[in-house]
């Protein structure tokens, strides 16, 4: 490739990037929500400081069930020059989501590149790919990628930057990996045992591709989207290669086996990963297959996007719902593998989605939810090529068709080819909008949630819970009430509702209403201690000094180390004048946390008292001289 044609390929990417930026523009507009963004960023004390310290926790240990190092160090990096403003942090997220879009056209361009030269030294899988062809679909499946709503998810929610790190990665080594395919397809002696640790290239896409896992598991499916490559554009799958392009592939799968590895134990240390009694094999299969075709409709038609898809309630093999996704994928796997059997990048396509998607189809069922927007994001790059190489083939039929007619028939075109885009964009900016705030959020949650009965999903209490606990903030307490109710209507073993409207009831003086929520939590979870705790304190509103004591010796009983029962549990003993036992709690508390002021500042008023006391029944002996 001559450097005039690829400063053009670079150009037509860069511009696809702006635009792409300028959409997501309205982001800089949102704030943080509650939903994981307290965890990874505004809450997490781990990302201020970046030093040794911070080091050793981002690639020592385990972290809202996630080891991603690499995303650390960019939430600590934002940290450092932005601090809380969550306008910086969306603003590298757009950053970087403009330059996968980028990488998206090169992407396309050089596979289409491939396909060409192929073509053109008359081996079989050329097309007839024309140059304007070539960049034309490499514009369009970056515009789709770009600027598709299904990706605001990954854009637009600051603690998903891990998403946007990983295809980054993920992009660039892929790249790397097709120059380094090129030029040993184009040597003479492609089975010569040439050792490949030797060529920049293919180090370059290992380097990237160990990065990419630094920043996200999802990328473990690297090493099986190169064979995909290997077989479908470049050619390489042969009898007399075909060892070869297996042991390149050894030192990526070993990586990629090693972060699958931490994936498992870091989601199981901290009980993410489903139990099979709860989420069946033969269930998780169903709604994985349904979650395939559900992710390609939403492409297709991006309308009633969630944050959150709640996991169904009743899946079975022979409902409708679950019976048609299985036949199309069935369908759509037979045609690619024996209709479209000539057109090989029919079947590359839909293997690079299948492959791509299978670590978040819930074989291994990782929290409560179906599916996610979010999932999407590097496997429907294949569809957007495919879809971007039809406009591209059409585009040229069209152009072609318009020369011989009238320049109203070239400005109808062009128009009714803007359509899509204007569109696009407007839902994307729209979807932008759900992501505005905590509420927007959970209310979208919500109206999902509304299309379907109450019945139809396991976990959709979620939702109003999620939303009530807004409404409390804002206090729109009679709202929160509400939702809470409703969320415990829909699951009466989720404890945190009762919790939530105890704190409300509590807010509207409603002491007693709180205590029987509180005491219904427990019902729930003997053992569950903001329950414990949250009556404690309202037994000591209500002078039930007995029951309040009783309440923060069954904290402490349970965690032994909780400083704020220890500490009202000293306030207690102070106000019945038991200074000694006060003293033994603050005590305490500070050997827990030495830092915990209000421990410090009792125990010194204590000892002044004990200390004032004994000088004022102390009295001076004078010697007598007489």
């Amino acid at each position: 490739m001559n450097n005039s044609r690829a400063g053009r390929y670079l150009i037509v990417a860069a511009l696809v990037a702006a635009f792409t930026f300028l959409v997501y523009l309205p982001t800089l507009q949102n704030d943080f929500v509650n939903y994981d963004d307290d965890y990874y960023i505004y809450n997490n004390l781990h990302i201020r400081l970046i030093d040794i310290t911070f080091f050793k926790w981002a690639f020592g240990g385990i972290y809202a069930k996630n080891w991603h190092p690499l995303t650390w160090l960019s939430h600590a990096v934002d940290y450092s020059v932005w601090g809380p403003n969550p306008l910086g942090h969306h603003l590298t997220s757009i950053v970087i989501h403009a330059l996968n879009t980028l990488l998206v056209v090169l992407l396309a361009i050089q596979l289409l590149a491939v396909v060409k030269s192929r073509q053109r030294a008359g081996e079989q899988g050329g097309t007839g790919l024309s140059e304007a062809t070539i960049v034309t679909t490499g514009a369009v499946a970056g515009l789709l990628f770009g600027l598709h709503p299904i990706h605001v998810e990954s854009v637009a929610w600051a603690s998903e930057r891990k998403d946007l790190l990983c295809a980054f990665f993920f992009l660039l080594s892929l790249l790397a990996y097709i120059k380094y395919a090129r030029f040993i397809t184009a040597e003479k002696n492609v089975t010569k045992p040439i050792s490949w640790l030797s060529d920049k290239h293919y180090l370059l896409s290992l380097g990237f591709f160990v990065l990419a896992l630094l920043s996200k598991s999802m990328a473990v499916t690297l090493p099986l989207v190169l064979l995909i490559v290997d077989w479908y554009p470049m050619g390489r799958v042969r009898k007399d290669t075909l060892k070869r392009i297996v042991m390149e592939k050894v030192v990526f799968f070993v990586f990629a086996i090693n972060a699958g590895i931490i994936t498992i134990l870091s989601q199981g240390s901290q009980y993410a990963i489903q139990s099979s009694l709860e989420y069946p094999m033969t269930t998780r299969l169903l709604v994985g297959l349904n979650s395939i075709i559900a992710y390609m409709s939403k492409m297709i038609w991006p309308v009633d996007l969630s944050p959150f898809y709640p996991y169904p309630s009743h899946v079975s093999l022979w409902s409708f719902d679950y019976m048609v996704p299985l036949l199309l994928v069935i369908i759509i796997t037979i045609a690619c593998t024996t209709i479209l059997k000539r057109q090989r990048v029919w079947l590359a396509a839909w293997m690079y989605f299948l492959v791509t998607l299978s670590p978040v189809l819930g074989i291994i069922q990782v929290g409560g939810q179906a599916m996610a927007d979010r999932y999407a994001y590097l496997p429907s790059i294949s569809l957007f090529l495919l879809a971007a190489l039809g406009v591209a083939v059409s585009v040229e039929k069209i152009s072609a068709f318009i020369r011989l007619k009238s320049k109203v028939v070239k400005v109808v075109s062009i128009v009714i080819l803007s359509i899509p885009l204007v569109c696009m964009s407007y839902l994307t900016v729209k979807q932008i909008h759900v992501w505005q705030n905590s509420f927007s959020f959970w209310n979208q949650v919500v109206h999902f949630i509304s299309l379907k009965d109450d019945a139809y999903y396991k976990n959709s209490f979620i939702g109003y819970f999620g939303r009530g606990l807004i409404y409390a903030e804002q206090n729109r307490l009679e709202e929160a009430i509400n939702d809470n109710q409703k969320a415990l209507r829909m699951n009466p073993n989720f404890v945190l509702a009762p919790c939530n409207l105890a704190m409300i009831y509590e807010r509207q003086n409603k002491l007693d209403e709180a205590i029987g929520e509180y005491k219904r939590a427990l019902k729930i979870n003997p053992i569950l201690i903001p329950a414990h705790y949250g009556l404690a304190l309202i037994y000591a509103k209500k002078n039930n000094t007995k029951d309040a004591m009783d309440e923060f010796e069954a904290v402490l009983r349970i965690n032994p180390k909780h400083v704020h029962a220890h500490f009202d549990l000293g306030t207690i003993y102070e106000k019945m004048n038991k200074l000694k036992e006060a003293m033994n709690e603050y005590q305490t508390v500070l050997t827990i946390d030495p830092d915990f002021v209000p421990a410090r500042n009792s125990l010194a008023r204590i000892q002044n008292d004990l200390h004032q006391k004994n000088a004022d029944t102390t009295t001076e002996v004078v010697p007598s001289f007489r």
